[in-house]
């Protein structure tokens, strides 16, 4: 049995989230050839292979996964420690983690963040990755709350909750330029990939109105659709949000209005979180954009 190095761990912990070698020394405070033998000797210690290491950064391998959710686990275990040892001597301000989509994050997080900021004695911190990734962080403990515009995979099982904090419409959208028929079957389509909660509703939309547009693409991300269809070949089916701007400035016109009441910008959290900071934050995003306040 290999004997561990907790200080290896903690500088692959690190590796991990900052996915760069050079962004982890930055963090830690140390020079990069230092992070890369920490690495090594953590990699001769356990007798795997942690990182897929490519000219673009890290990359966890399957092992490198593993031990990425238990060193969540002991860090975040660690923060809390400290946490409860510093509240007992004397005030101290929570942090809320929140994760929110590159959709959103182009389009109108300030609106569903705004809130946030007037949480009491809490600091809050946020990051800005697509929704895939933002539920694996959540798995693994190193954020708090997703604001997504997808709901989880149904493959996620009972993990997570999800509330709706807005309900929006979603909008089929092409360059003013583009002539599409009725039943838009010489459109090009791009769409959602297939694990985005929006695609199920896109499709179904589709099915009932009998369109049959070519399917071209799959990309999730809602603004790199939007900037697609306005270049002029292609239509995609959107959040109206994060079309609005597009819209307004008369580089994409609206095609279609999908109102359904499943779509819609989503909170997303561990169902076993006994954390009451995550529900009031919950509570006041969903209180800010009820009808007649957002």
């Amino acid at each position: 049995m290999p004997i561990v190095n907790y200080n290896h761990l903690y500088y692959f912990h690190v590796a991990a989230m900052e996915r760069s070698v050079g962004a982890a020394a930055a963090r830690l405070g140390v020079k990069q050839p230092t992070v890369s033998e920490q690495l090594r000797c953590l990699e001769r210690e356990l007798g795997v292979t942690l990182f897929e290491r490519r000219s673009t950064g890290l990359t966890l391998s399957a092992a490198g996964r593993i031990a990425f959710d238990h060193t969540s686990v002991m860090f975040r275990a660690g923060d809390r420690m400290l946490h409860d040892l510093v509240r007992s001597t004397k005030e101290h301000r929570q942090t809320l983690r929140v994760g929110v989509s590159g959709a959103i994050a182009r389009g109108t997080s300030s609106t569903f963040l705004k809130p946030l900021l007037g949480l009491d004695n809490t600091l809050l911190s946020v990051r800005l990755i697509e929704c895939s990734e933002l539920l694996r962080e959540l798995r693994a403990s190193t954020i708090d709350l997703v604001v997504c515009e997808n709901t989880p995979p149904a493959s996620e099982g009972s993990d997570f909750g999800t509330t709706m904090i807005k309900k929006t419409r979603l909008v089929a959208v092409a360059a003013p330029t583009l002539s599409v028929d009725d039943d838009w079957n010489d459109a090009l389509l791009l769409q959602y990939g297939r694990g985005a909660h929006v695609r199920s509703v896109i499709e179904g939309f589709l099915r009932d109105r009998k369109l049959t547009p070519r399917l071209v693409a799959e990309i999730d991300d809602a603004v790199f659709l939007v900037e697609m269809a306005a270049l002029g070949k292609h239509l995609a089916i959107v959040p109206e949000s994060v079309a609005r701007t597009a819209i307004g400035a008369n580089r994409v016109r609206v095609l279609e209005v999908i109102d359904l009441d499943f779509t819609g910008v989503y909170a997303t959290y561990r169902a076993t979180t006994s954390n009451e900071l995550v529900r009031t934050a919950i509570r006041v995003m969903v209180e800010a954009h009820r009808p007649g306040r957002a």
